[in-house]
């Protein structure tokens, strides 16, 4: 039986700040990427624990907040969630 593949959102000390100052949901976030980071590789062993084949997706801030805008929506929870889909879709196909 595989392993189901999963792409977790990956920001950058650099790239957190900007997504951050973008998001409409921030009371959902941490403040800071070191907060943000613990939480992202709790969340990744606890997804591996379960059988996940968990890939990090490193996210660029500044092009997740012009999908957002091109796509007209705010970027929130959802958002993010589409655009790591998006991209990890591309990567699965190899474009």
């Amino acid at each position: 039986m595989s392993r189901t593949k999963l792409f977790l959102a990956w920001y950058t000390r650099e790239g957190y700040p900007t997504m951050y100052a973008a998001a409409i949901d921030k009371e959902g976030l941490y403040e800071t990427f070191e907060g943000w980071r613990s939480g992202a590789m709790k969340t990744r062993r606890m997804l591996r624990r379960q059988g996940a084949d968990v890939e990090r997706l490193v996210v660029d801030a500044d092009e997740l907040v012009a999908w957002c805008v091109s796509e007209k929506r705010p970027l929130d929870g959802s958002a993010r969630a589409a655009f790591v889909a998006l991209k990890g879709s591309q990567l699965r196909s190899g474009g």
